[in-house]
Order: C-alpha cells, then structure tokens, then sequence
C-alpha cells in the first residue's frame, strides 16, 4: 500500500497536468546554461552574428531574405533560418547570450512538442515523459543547442513536429483549423532546411499503414496536390533565387550519398552509443563498430518482443531513415546534430520493443531507466559542450577527433593566427593544404601572413593561387590589390579591389583599401561613398572575423 502511495506520489510529481513541461525547462535550462556565456566559434557562426549584422539589423530587408541564398552558402535557400537571426539582432544586438538563449529555448520547445507527439501517437504518458527527457538531454544534441548556427536543425524540429502534430489532430477531429495550420507550417518547414521535402512521404506511410487499421484513409485526399503545389512553389522560387549562384547537379547529390552510405551506421550508433563523439566527424576518422553493436542491439529488443506492431516499428525506421538520408547529400562531415529530428523516429522503435514496454510493469523499473540514462547522458552533454566555449576549444578539439579533416587544421590556423601565433598558424596551414590543396581561404589566410611579413613574392603566389581554385574570393582580389598597392601598382590595385567588391558588395576589407586610395588622391566624393557604404554595414562595430588583410 506506501509503495502505491510513493507511486502515486512521484507521478503527480513529475506526470500531473503540466508538470512534465515544467521539468522539461528547468533541466533543459540547467544544462545547457553555461553556453550562455560561451564566445563564437568561428565556425559560420561570426557570419550570422557579425559580418551580416548591418543587414539583419534593418526591418527592410525582411523581403529580401526570403530573395536571397543562405549568407554562409550559396547553394542553400534557408530564409526561415535568417529570419530568426533577425528577431535576435533586434532583440540582443550583438550579445551573444541572446542567440544562445534562443537556440536553448528551441530546443526546449521541441521536447515539449516531442512529449507531446508520443502522447498523441498513443504511448503512455510516464514512457513518453521518459523517453522526452532523454531527448532533452541526449549528447547528439550539443551542437544544435551549443553551437549559434546549429539551430538549423531546432528550427526544422519545430516546424516539423508543430505541423506533423496538426496533421493528427486534423484527421482526428476533422477540423480545417488543423489542416490550415498543418500546411503553414510546413510551408515554414521548407523554408527552414531542405530535408522538410521528406514530411509528406512520412505523413503518408503514417496514415495508410497506420492510421487506416481503425478508421480508414482521411479525407480530403486532395492534400496530396495540395503538399506536391506547395512544393512546386517553393522550389520554384528556391530555383529562381539561386539561379546565379553556384551549382549543385543530380551527379553531385547522388555521388556525396554514395560516399557517405556508410555513416548512416555511424548516426545509428551514435544515437544508441554516444560515446564517440567529435566535433567535426568525417569516415575516415569514425568507427561502425557502434553502429553494428547499436544494430545488433535493436534486433535482440525486436527479438525479444513477442507482440509486436510491425507497421509502426516501419514507421519509427523510416522516419530515422527518410530525416537522416537529405543529410549526406553534399556534404564531407555528417554532424551529429543531425540526428536531432532522425532520432525521435528511433525512439519509436525503442518504445514498440518489449523489453521497454515492460519497463511499464513497475513504474519503479522506469524511474530507474530514466534516471540513469537520462542522467549518463546528461553528465556527457554538460561534459561535451565545453569544446564550444571558444574557438581554441572547439578547433583543438576537431583536430583531434578528426585529425583527417582540412576544415579543421585550417580554422585551427585561423585560431592561432588571431591570437598571434604566427608559426603555429602555417604550421595548421600547410597540413589542411596537405590534406586538400585547393581548399577555400587557406591560400588566402597565408597570402595575407606572407604581406604583412614582407614576403612580397609568397603572398603574390598565394594569392594567385586562391583566385586559381576559387575565382569567385572576394577576399583574395581585395589581398592581391592591397599587396599591389604595397608594391606601387596602385592601377592595378584598383581594378583588383573593384573586382572583389563586384564579386562581394559586402566585402569589409576592399571598401577600406579604396577608401585609403582615394584618400591619397583626396578624393572627398568618392571617399564620401565608400563612407557610407562602410555605415551601412556597421563597420564602426568590431568584427572578429574581419579579413586579416583589411588590419594593415
């Protein structure tokens, strides 16, 4: 009888009325509030904050976010995403615990949606409470929480879980105020990130495997057209946008998804096993090995499940599956903050299993699963997030969990050149260039060392040779037409430094170089429009990412 009481007791605790959302905030707060206080990274994540602040800050330039290709790549049509960073600049300016606050309170949102769903799926409210919590804190999450631009994926988590939720409740209540928001929201989802293509595909195995067992196939089936409408416009207008930008073919995709086939194992271990983590993970410097325990590990649970709703372990499988596929597509690393939506399609599976459903026998059995995974994984989250305290954290870190990784040797050369470290700066320099010749800014970032060293002809080479790989660096056009000036080839400077403002309007750095030169020829007019053009992009705030050639 006091084992019932106790029972009854702790379930008021943490499962009565909003309870669990209350305990969902204070522990998602408690556990990632020190990110509060973490710097940038200068992983894209100084482009958002700070190169592009001029223009998140003017409300104007809210139409032409939705005009526009994402500001760190031009392949990309994520306006949705801009837009939250342009509520934040608003909001927080340049305080870096703001941004931080909303990736924490995405995140939050999301296991409020998550709890949710499962309940709305039919699974008991302690189990989805647990399984919630354990999404909450599971150490994949880090970087989409910890990391500024890593709300990427927390920002399709919430369009995506909002709208999937209104589509349920739509078909079960026959109400068009669900169906209409249904579809908002998934407007807004692919507005967010690509991978939002895949929802209908999930939504339709939902409904005719699923949810037709009871009561039949919904009407209307015209959302088929509607969803296929939906997606036309959008990718109507994501084509016009990116018309003039770089290209990204079918062979491109299909080639990135075949070399990166192999990760889907190592996302599958790492959402059972998250042992492994690194900053920056690349195959070559991964292990299946958890991949395949992890795998093992869900056909023993099947196996000892002898009740099982096969259509419904499909449905969890194809949503881990379908969300993470989108992920390998053009792309050298697979984060592992893109498990983040994938892994509520694996819980899925986990709570069809037996072993887990007879966690439901004896409430005092799931308290302790809960307890002890939730906090492991907790104690590894807080433990994990502190590699984005700064960026000497961070690229030390990628190095060494992904020691094959240019981006990574070179972004630490970036770290230690800003601190000064001159040596140890083409140290890291050399060995990304090592790893992968031609890859984007390193001849730039050395060009600029050799300058300010007086190394005339290195940086010339440098230079010549970023231009060679990458023609359309704005940064290397404005480095080559300092180093002319340098070297009294003001004619040519000129016509280098107009040609990186071409390529960039927003290039800082070639804006002060011809500042400079009509300064010499006191010029008043044309410095009164470099002037401007330099106030309309706030150059008087300090920018940390500002080009290292544009500090002479």
């Amino acid at each position: 009888m006091k084992e019932k009481i106790k029972s009854s007791n702790l379930s008021n605790i943490f499962l009565a009325s909003w309870h669990p959302y209350g305990w969902f905030a204070l522990i998602g707060f408690s556990l990632f509030f020190k990110t509060l206080f973490f710097d940038v990274v200068h992983f894209d994540d100084e482009v958002w904050l700070y190169r592009y602040h001029w223009f998140f800050a003017d409300w104007s330039n809210m139409i032409k976010i939705f005009l526009r290709s994402d500001v760190v790549t031009s392949f990309l049509y994520r306006p949705a995403l801009a837009v939250t960073f342009m509520f934040d600049t608003h909001i927080y300016g340049t305080a870096l615990w703001g941004y931080h606050l909303t990736n924490i309170s995405f995140h939050i949102a999301n296991t409020f949606l998550v709890f949710f769903l499962f309940q709305q799926l039919k699974y008991d409210r302690a189990l989805a409470f647990s399984f919630s919590l354990i999404f909450l804190v599971h150490p994949a999450m880090t970087l989409a929480v910890g990391w500024i631009p890593g709300r990427t994926e927390t920002v399709l988590g919430f369009f995506i879980l909002s709208s999937f939720i209104c589509y349920l409740n739509f078909i079960e209540k026959q109400d068009k105020k669900y169906l209409f928001a249904h579809l908002v929201l998934f407007v807004f989802a692919l507005f967010s990130k690509e991978t939002a293509i895949i929802l209908p595909l999930v939504i339709g195995f939902y409904t005719y495997f699923i949810y037709e067992k009871d009561k039949g196939f919904p009407k209307p089936r015209w959302i088929i057209f509607v969803w296929a409408f939906l997606i036309f416009l959008w990718f109507s207008l994501r084509s016009y946008v990116l018309s003039g930008g770089e290209k990204v073919t079918l062979r491109n995709i299909i080639e990135s998804v075949m070399i990166n086939l192999p990760s889907f194992a190592i996302q599958l271990g790492k959402a059972i096993f998250p042992f492994n983590l690194s900053a920056l993970p690349i195959i070559e410097d991964s292990t299946v090995s958890f991949g395949v325990a992890a795998f093992v590990f869900l056909i023993l649970l099947l196996f000892l499940s002898p009740r099982k709703r096969t259509f419904r372990i499909f449905f969890g499988a194809l949503w881990f599956l379908f969300f993470l596929l989108p992920s390998l597509a053009i792309s050298l690393t697979f984060y592992e903050y893109r498990i983040y939506l994938p892994l509520i399609g694996l819980m899925i599976v986990l709570m069809e299993t037996g072993p887990v459903q007879k966690l439901l026998v004896s409430k005092k059995r799931l308290v302790i699963f809960t307890f002890v995974i939730g906090g492991l994984f907790a104690a590894m989250t807080f433990q994990n997030s502190n590699m984005l305290r700064n960026p000497w954290d961070f690229w030390h870190a990628a190095v060494k969990t992904s020691p094959h990784l240019p981006v990574a040797h070179g972004n630490l050369g970036r770290t230690y050149e800003k601190m000064g470290y001159i040596e140890k700066a083409k140290e890291s320099y050399f060995k990304a260039l090592e790893l992968f010749p031609s890859l984007q800014k390193i001849h730039c970032n050395l060009g600029s060392i050799y300058a300010r060293e007086g190394k005339y002809k290195e940086a010339e080479k440098e230079f010549l040779a970023e231009i060679k790989f990458h023609p359309l660096n704005a940064d290397a056009f404005s480095g080559l037409a300092f180093l002319r000036y340098r070297q009294g080839r003001n004619d040519e400077g000129r016509v280098l430094v107009k040609k990186a403002i071409a390529i960039d309007p927003n290039n800082l750095g070639a804006y002060l170089i011809l500042l400079g030169d009509y300064g010499k020829e006191r010029n008043i007019e044309k410095m009164k429009l470099c002037i401007e053009e330099l106030k309309k992009r706030k150059v008087g705030l300090r920018f940390p990412n500002f080009p290292s050639f544009g500090e002479f």
